[in-house]
């Protein structure tokens, strides 16, 4: 997983926010700032508060993820605040619903 020569710093893209219309711009820009280049992403002009939205913003989180240099880091949210949306290293692991470190 990760890119050679991305870097990236553990904290907030963007906080206090659930719209689709706030977090799809955001995530699309940092998706471009990682180098992602795929046209269908970049050039989309739908609604992002859709149904069509959500599913781009959800493939957008993929993206990034794919993009992470080094393992125990993930993007989405935070795990005490669903509305604050950035890197984090994980902490815990869960495996068949049990908590492992």
């Amino acid at each position: 997983m990760g890119q050679q020569g991305i870097e990236i710093t553990e904290g907030t893209l963007i906080r206090a926010t659930l719209k689709g219309s706030d977090l799809g711009p955001a995530f699309r820009s940092e998706y471009y700032a990682l180098g992602g280049r795929d046209k269908r992403i970049l050039c989309w002009k739908g609604e992002w508060d859709s149904e069509e939205g959500d599913e781009l913003i959800c493939e957008l989180m993929d993206e990034i993820n794919s993009f992470i240099p080094v393992e125990g880091y993930y993007f989405g949210s935070h795990p005490g605040d669903a509305s604050d949306f950035g890197y984090w290293k994980e902490e815990e692991k869960f495996v068949r619903g049990k908590r492992s470190n």
